[in-house]
């Protein structure tokens, strides 16, 4: 196997290790079949065990999904900042900073809704997640 390809975009990364690959592999398998639980671990090795991954960003964004999913605000909102404090990816960022912004929306956050979507709309003005 010679490279993967980022959960978001479907870009091939030729940087990807071997691991990483069957890591991601097996998480989108069990993911597509319904075993999330099984997916949620694998996500959590990833982001646990390989820090400097191209996919950690996916990675932490699809356990954040999960949590805010699942009602564990503080989790999805831990994840989402860690990974807004990184490098990732525009289309990651984008994405997390709305589900940031959706989070702290089911929480009645609303001061802490704001800041999320304004960061949509200055970052990627061309975006169509947007809360109108």
């Amino acid at each position: 196997m010679e490279a993967g390809t980022a959960i978001c975009d479907g870009k091939v990364d030729a940087n990807a290790g071997v691991r990483e690959v069957r890591l991601l592999s097996g998480t989108l398998l069990a993911a597509a079949s319904d075993q999330l639980e099984q997916a949620d671990a694998v996500f959590q090795q990833l982001i646990t065990e390989h820090r400097g991954s191209t996919y950690w960003a996916d990675a932490a964004y699809r356990l954040a999904e999960r949590a805010a999913q699942a009602g564990r605000h503080r989790r999805a909102t831990e994840l989402l900042d860690e990974l807004l404090a990184g490098e990732a990816e525009a289309e990651v960022r984008r994405h997390a900073l709305y589900l940031k912004g959706q989070v702290a929306a089911n929480q009645q956050l609303w001061s802490n809704v704001i800041p999320n979507m304004r960061r949509i709309t200055e970052e990627f003005g061309d975006s169509s997640l947007r809360m109108d």
